[in-house]
């Protein structure tokens, strides 16, 4: 378990990465020394701690996912959001590498500050946009099966299911092309380490292609983010309904399950689906308050007067945009029996100290059981 959260720190700086060279500022609320230590502890620490963990936790999802077939069309989503979380925690892992502060003294080849954010930044906020339009994919698809239980199965084929989800890859890669036709790589002399070292060159003759690229970037960000949200929203509502409406019916001493009822078994899928969203929404609003405050404070950016409070800010921000892919194994766990089944079926270690650690009694008696027989 983005980004949406590293999305502010890239939108903001997509224009101005020639200024972006270290420098000791004491400007703003926050002093340069004390947002090193923030970064050191939020970025490379914490944050980098949690993408480890939810990189190990995502890689065990594809392979059970895998293992469940793409038979059911929540499979073949389940998996497309898993490998986008994947990648963006692996990306994630380099921008806070290239982050830490104290790389401006090992002598690099290569400009951290400028490179981390078309290496790492960009290509993070891109997975992180993509997480948030399949999450609103799979609640619109559960709404389907709220709604029309019937036809769901003929709307929401696996290969229409796969060609949308390759779509909104897509779109998404598309909408970053913009950004990058403002950049490239360039060697440049630098003349503390008296040697060239790579960084990166804006045209500033793309100017049109800049507020593109703004602009699309901030229509993206609130459609991926807002779509999760209304998504969530109508599906809590459509389950509502669905309760309201079963139970008005057992008042009334209706009897039998009527063929458009939601199964029991979709009713957990629903709400696992609902949990995941939530949790997704709770892990992007930081980041996403952040972009507000920068589109309306200009001195809350990279070189502004805020600059101090802004990194620090973000730092927070990052540490719950890794968060959300992290959990996301946990949720499966608790809340899909077929996840838990495959689960323990393929990592059998596992089901043992969990049987070990619910009956601690159980597993003493039956040694001491079995000392007695001997």
């Amino acid at each position: 378990m983005a980004e949406l959260n590293s999305t502010a720190v890239v939108n903001t700086t997509v224009f101005t990465l020639h200024l972006l060279r270290e420098e000791d500022t004491e400007v703003g609320i926050v002093s340069r020394n004390a947002r090193d230590i923030f970064e050191v502890v939020n970025y490379v620490t914490i944050s980098a701690a949690i993408g480890l963990l939810g990189i190990c936790t995502n890689t065990i999802n594809i392979v059970i996912f895998v293992k469940l077939g793409f038979k059911d069309v929540i499979n073949i989503s389940l998996l497309a959001l898993t490998i986008a979380d994947l990648v963006g925690l692996v990306i994630l892992e380099w921008f806070n590498f290239c982050i830490n502060p104290y790389l401006r003294d090992m002598n690099l080849p290569f400009i951290p500050s400028e490179i981390l954010y078309v290496t790492g930044g960009w290509p993070h906020s891109c997975f992180m946009k993509i997480t948030c339009l399949v999450t609103a994919f799979i609640s619109f698809e559960r709404c389907l099966c709220i709604a029309l239980p019937l036809k769901v199965n003929t709307l929401l084929t696996p290969r229409r299911t796969l060609i949308a989800l390759t779509l909104i890859f897509i779109f998404v890669f598309v909408s970053v092309i913009p950004a990058y036709m403002t950049v490239q790589f360039q060697w440049r002399f630098d003349e503390e380490q008296n040697r060239n070292v790579l960084g990166i060159f804006i045209d500033e003759k793309k100017t049109h292609i800049k507020n593109i690229a703004f602009i699309v970037n901030t229509i993206m960000q609130f459609t991926a983010f807002g779509s999760v949200i209304v998504t969530t929203f109508i599906l809590v509502k459509k389950l509502k309904q669905k309760a309201e409406w079963r139970n008005k019916t057992a008042t009334f001493g209706g009897k039998g399950q009527d063929a458009s009822t939601v199964s029991s078994k979709d009713k957990a899928l629903v709400r696992m689906v609902i949990l995941m969203s939530v949790i997704l929404i709770l892990c992007c609003t930081p980041g996403t308050t952040f972009y507000i405050v920068s589109l309306f404070e200009k001195e809350f950016s990279v070189k502004g007067d805020f600059q101090n409070l802004y990194f620090t800010a973000w730092s927070f921000a990052y540490i719950t945009d890794a968060i959300n892919p992290a959990v996301s194994i946990f949720i499966y766990l608790a809340m899909s029996s077929k996840y838990k089944r495959v689960f323990y079926s393929t990592f059998k270690p596992f089901k043992r100290c969990v049987k070990q650690k619910e009956n601690p009694e159980d597993s003493t008696y039956a040694s001491s059981t079995t000392k007695e027989t001997t």
